[in-house]
């Protein structure tokens, strides 16, 4: 997965600028974001502080690695398996 140019002070900032009233196009237009983008983040960062956002990442990045590292442990036991059965 592709890492966001955005940080979380950014993110936060335009979520509480829509709770502010600006429209969200505008808010896409200046971020050069699509309206589908700022939808996913509203709908997965809306409510939280700029900590807590901060600290939703931080989980997203190590539940990516912990995927990462369980593909390749998986992997290793199907090449164990091929192994042991081949003799």
């Amino acid at each position: 997965m592709r890492k966001s140019k955005f940080n979380e002070a950014q993110i936060s900032q335009a979520l509480s600028e829509v709770d502010k009233g600006t429209p969200i196009e505008e808010i896409c237009s200046r971020l050069s974001i699509s309206v589908a983008t700022f939808y996913n983040w509203r709908k997965r960062y809306h409510g939280l502080d700029q900590a807590g956002l901060k600290e939703v990442k931080s989980l997203e990045d190590e539940n990516r690695s912990l995927k990462q590292q369980l593909d390749d442990l998986l992997k290793d036991r199907e090449i164990l398996q091929y192994l042991v059965s081949s003799l």
